[in-house]
């Protein structure tokens, strides 16, 4: 089963384009966009940069739809990136190449390395070692929304 947190109440049934998180970090502009929405274009930016030196065929983050394995995980991120979101059970419906990433890396959880020298290795690390954490799926299909699930069935 795979699962998907999204930040809006979806309809089931719903079918969903890859590519709405790539679509909202190619919005940001120079001087148009918060110090919040900064970092997260920095860590893009920096994944980005890593997946093309390593191996440009491994599907984007930008042109994925973000998937777990584990309901638990989905709720975990829920919970800490996306506290008004919904998780749902989803059908992948495309057969095409999935990126396992370890997303533990990207929560810079117990490692006090100054970020310059934790971004580049940890971004390294997300596409080249098997996932030793939370493991995410960049799907690059069309997935269905199949049921709302979750610890509260809030979604």
């Amino acid at each position: 089963m795979t699962f998907h947190v999204s930040p809006e109440e979806l309809a089931i049934g719903l079918e969903l384009e890859p590519g709405s998180w790539g679509r909202k970090i190619r919005t940001l502009r120079s001087g148009a966009a918060q110090i919040k929405e900064h970092s997260v274009f920095l860590w893009e930016m920096a994944l980005e940069a890593a997946r093309l030196s390593t191996d440009p065929a491994l599907t984007s983050r930008l042109d994925c739809t973000f998937l777990t394995e584990e309901l638990e995980h989905a709720v975990s991120f829920r919970d800490q990136f996306r506290p008004n979101g919904f998780v749902y059970r989803v059908r992948c419906l495309d057969d095409v190449r999935v990126h396992r990433g370890d997303y533990s890396l990207l929560t810079h959880q117990g490692d006090d390395r100054p970020l310059i020298d934790w971004f580049p290795d940890a971004s390294k690390k997300y596409w080249t070692e098997e996932p030793k954490g939370n493991v995410e799926l960049l799907y690059p299909g069309r997935i269905r929304i199949e049921e709302a699930v979750g610890a509260d069935h809030r979604s």
